[in-house]
């Protein structure tokens, strides 16, 4: 009898569970029906009916162009697509990703083999550059330092050969005339041009269209090049030289060059419009033009014994490009809590911050203001409610 009422009360939970759904620490929509969800650090991909589609195992699944790296402990073992389907990367060189580029760049994903990187298509297929005396080898040609494929161009570095542009089939790109001139710094490709360092200065070049793909000067920041240090801010890179410092963006491309005279932009930053707000009307949220918009993880959240509680906001990218300097700021019940420089990277990003609670009743709501600043200038502006549930210790 005992035995009965036991198997009658087990099933009874467990169909309570099932009513109820899972509670993760976070579910976002990534479209298609599918949901990426945290459980414990871990992340994975269900469907609208609670299905999982990506076991719940890996690191943050970040998707850029409609594909994303599953990697646990920074080692690749598939990539799976915007409708969840996973292609199998598993090999015996047990690939690393790399620390920063941790997306698919142009149909090629970074990845590192004995402190070296090179590149291998989503299939799995290895980069060879077209000198190379190791075509057949399985693990792609290495390099010493390389930055993601940018309009089919990427820069790579050995100490061997120093720094060189290749294509998406290996072969070089963008070659000086003077093979023998000293190149200390290539920048990524934009739009079809690079900057390229040499002992005779800081340059501006184009490829001509010729089966040499030769490199052609287009315009000459500086006539000489002492170089001075490197400094790195957030995504932003700073190339300081005696004549002037190159700035470099998350990609590697050359954004500006800044010398005493004067400022070169080398790509051009979009307007942002801050909108337009009617006096007469309370408006909480205050959108951009398709850039950038907010959402709350959780309405609802439990606090922990130390009498804190951890809310969550998402940003997510509605524009085809990176999104740099961008500053989030949370206030609640009219205190900041938070305030972040960051770059949204990719589709989306989360945002972590604590909220104050510590409180007698069963529950207790905060109001939190969320801002995204570019520029000093307001993005967006939103207001949530939020109810935090007390402590309970666990029996």
């Amino acid at each position: 009898m005992k035995k009965i009422i036991l198997l009658i009360f087990i099933v009874c939970y467990f169909s309570f569970c099932n009513a109820q759904g899972f509670e993760y620490d976070s579910k976002i929509d990534i479209g298609n029906g599918l949901y990426k969800i945290e459980s414990g650090g871990c992340f994975g991909i269900i469907d609208k009916n609670d299905k999982v589609v990506v076991s719940v195992e890996y690191q943050d699944i970040l998707f850029k162009d409609g594909k994303a790296l599953l990697t646990k402990n920074d080692t690749l073992y598939y990539v799976v697509d915007s409708i969840g389907k996973t292609k199998n990367i598993i090999n015996q060189y047990r690939y690393r990703v790399h620390p920063i580029y941790r997306y698919v760049y142009n149909g090629y994903i970074i990845v590192g083999n004995n402190g070296k990187w090179g590149f291998v298509t989503v299939e799995g297929e290895p980069l060879h550059v077209a000198t190379s005396l190791f075509k057949k080898r399985k693990l792609p040609t290495l390099f010493d330092s390389v930055a993601p494929f940018v309009d089919g161009i990427a820069t790579v570095f050995s100490r061997k050969n120093g720094w060189k542009h290749i294509d998406i089939f290996g072969i070089e790109r963008y070659v000086l005339y003077d093979d023998n001139v000293n190149v200390t710094f290539r920048s990524s490709v934009y739009k079809g041009e690079c900057i390229i360092v040499t002992e005779n200065g800081i340059k501006l070049y184009q490829e001509k269209n010729t089966p040499q793909h030769q490199a052609v000067v287009k315009k000459v920041l500086s006539s000489s090049a002492k170089f001075c240090k490197i400094e790195t801010d957030s995504s932003i890179t700073k190339l300081i030289f005696k004549e002037g410092t190159l700035v470099l963006d998350s990609l590697m491309r050359a954004s500006e060059f800044k010398s005493e005279k004067d400022t070169i932009l080398l790509i051009k930053k979009p307007k942002i419009e801050k909108p337009k707000v009617e006096k007469k009307l309370q408006i909480d949220t205050v959108l951009p033009k398709e850039k950038v918009k907010i959402e709350l993880v959780k309405k609802n959240i439990n606090a922990n014994r130390n009498g804190v509680a951890y809310a969550k906001t998402k940003l997510i990218n509605l524009s085809n490009d990176d999104i740099e300097d961008l500053y989030v700021v949370i206030s609640c019940d009219g205190n900041i809590i938070k305030k972040e420089k960051l770059t949204l990277l990719g589709n989306e990003l989360e945002v972590k911050f604590e909220l104050p609670a510590k409180f007698s009743t069963k529950t207790i709501k905060r109001n939190v203001l969320i801002k995204i600043e570019h520029k000093n200038e307001l993005l967006i502006e939103k207001e949530y409610t939020i109810t935090i549930n007390r402590y309970k210790p666990s029996r």
